[in-house]
């Protein structure tokens, strides 16, 4: 009862064991009833070993088949990770091969570019010399050898309109080849650039004396009002700067009308951290199919007011020279109403 009530199996089978040997000898019957319950629990307990034991293995080979299961998932996670990084990798390589073929595709394209534009700007430049410093050089031998040939039959003021004449085309040349030379330095970028602080006040004195005898040929009048102490200091090339601006002013008395007003104005730009130099002419002005590639190489020069001509080198000049100063350079204008020519420069930062 004991047994049974701890639920010892084991224990009672050695109890029922221990009553079939004392009763063997003496109560037979009863001895083999012992026997008997013994030898079934004994049963019974081994089976229940046996059971138990299968129950393990079976609990150790789930438990191994889980472990294994787990194993491969890693081992399949694992794999799958690396060929994950290793086509992310492959991905980015390409990525990489791709925007290097772009970016040097993009080189090359560029390369062309500015080889096909350097091409163009020979072939310009060569026609610019072929007909525009041939012609001048054809008119001044023509004119030289009918003046030889026929000296003596020449009064002076004929002799006197001749040379007027070739006075006219060796002007016309030496401003040619001077605007070459400008041109020629600007674009190989041997244009030597030096800036300095300096007061555009003086730069404009400076270029207004130097046009002096332009202004008085049209009777024009130059029109720039500044106070002597008032100064406009500005960080840039000073010839530089004396090209543009000595440029424009002939552009503008070139197109101004006799006896007529040219202004010309300093200011601050918008940003406040430029001067903005304004030429302004109250000429012919400027048709917009012209005024749209104005500034381009190669663009023929309108006849002026007096029939002057030109190179048309000046006005892309002017732009290579602003740029090259940090500036931008602009029009304004309408056909009949006249012209404004602005240019900005920076500003000397630390000016008194």
């Amino acid at each position: 009862t004991i047994c049974r009530n701890i639920n010892s199996l084991f224990m009672l089978q050695k109890v029922y064991y221990q009553l079939y040997e004392l009763n063997k000898s003496k109560k037979p019957a009863e001895a083999l009833h012992y026997f008997e319950l013994s030898t079934a629990l004994h049963d019974s307990i081994f089976s229940m070993k046996k059971q138990e034991e299968i129950m393990n293995f079976h609990v150790l080979y789930e438990t191994r088949e889980k472990e294994y299961q787990i194993e491969k998932q890693k081992s399949d996670l694992n794999r799958k990770t690396r060929q994950i990084i290793t086509l992310l990798g492959i991905v980015v390589l390409l990525i990489i091969i791709i925007t290097i073929t772009l970016y040097l595709r993009k080189i090359q394209t560029t390369r062309n570019k500015e080889l096909a534009e350097a091409n163009n700007t020979k072939n310009k430049f060569l026609s610019i010399i072929s007909h525009d410093l041939k012609n001048p050089a054809i008119a001044q031998k023509r004119m030289m050898d009918v003046i030889c040939e026929n000296y003596n039959q020449f009064s002076h003021e004929e002799l006197q309109n001749q040379m007027q004449l070739i006075r006219q085309s060796t002007d016309l040349q030496y401003a040619l080849v001077m605007g070459l030379l400008e041109w020629a330095q600007v674009e190989t970028g041997h244009f030597p650039y030096h800036p300095i602080r300096f007061d555009i006040n003086d730069v404009i004195r400076n270029c207004a004396s130097l046009i002096k005898n332009q202004l008085e040929q049209k009777q024009l009048t130059l029109k720039y009002k500044t106070d002597k102490s008032e100064h406009h200091y500005v960080f840039a090339d000073k010839m530089m700067v004396e090209t543009i601006i000595r440029n424009l002013l002939s552009n503008a008395i070139k197109f101004s009308y006799p006896n007529g007003i040219i202004e010309l104005n300093v200011s601050e730009s918008e940003s406040e951290k430029q001067y903005q130099i304004s030429i302004i002419d109250h000429g012919i002005g400027i048709k917009p199919e012209i005024k749209m590639k104005l500034f381009t190489l190669g663009n023929r020069s309108s006849s002026g007011t007096m029939g002057e001509t030109g190179i048309g080198l000046g006005l892309r000049i002017c732009k290579d020279l602003t740029e090259f100063n940090h500036g931008k350079i602009s029009v304004l204008s309408e056909s009949g109403q006249g012209s404004t020519f602005s240019f900005t420069l920076d500003k000397f930062i630390n000016q008194k």
